[in-house]
């Protein structure tokens, strides 16, 4: 798909707003999760991948960020054999040129995103050295 045809695409406009970080943590204040930020140096690509232990309602899931911030806009990809951007709160350009790496960071690590999403909270430091440790770059 070309960057002129994502732009095109009514995919973009209806997709739902991805909500920040800090509007997730305020659905739940008590709610109890495990999260890593992964940048450049292990990703392969700029920005930040937030990835966390089961929290909200929704699906597995990773967020990507331009820059950490609780408060920045984001979008977000589905933890999946096929990954796909689920919702957004970027301009549209950012997300169509930076999704195509964040989707292939999810394929690379699709087993170990997912095991992070649902037991991570129960992650020992072992483990979760070990789940840091093996995560492959795009």
């Amino acid at each position: 798909m070309k960057l002129i045809e994502l732009f095109e695409d009514d995919f973009w406009k209806n997709l739902p707003r991805d909500m920040t970080l800090l509007e997730e943590i305020l659905l739940d204040p008590n709610l109890l999760f495990e999260m890593a930020n992964f940048r450049e140096k292990k990703t392969g690509f700029p920005g930040v991948v937030f990835v966390s232990s089961k929290m909200a309602s929704h699906g597995p899931r990773v967020k990507y960020y331009l820059r950490a911030d609780k408060q920045s806009a984001s979008f977000s990809v589905s933890i999946a054999e096929e990954p796909q951007v689920v919702a957004n709160s970027m301009k549209y350009y950012d997300v169509a040129f930076y999704s195509k790496y964040v989707i292939e960071f999810v394929r690379n690590n699709y087993e170990a995103l997912l095991d992070f999403w649902e037991n991570g909270h129960d992650y020992d430091t072992d483990e979760l050295i070990e789940f840091i440790n093996d995560i492959k770059p795009v």
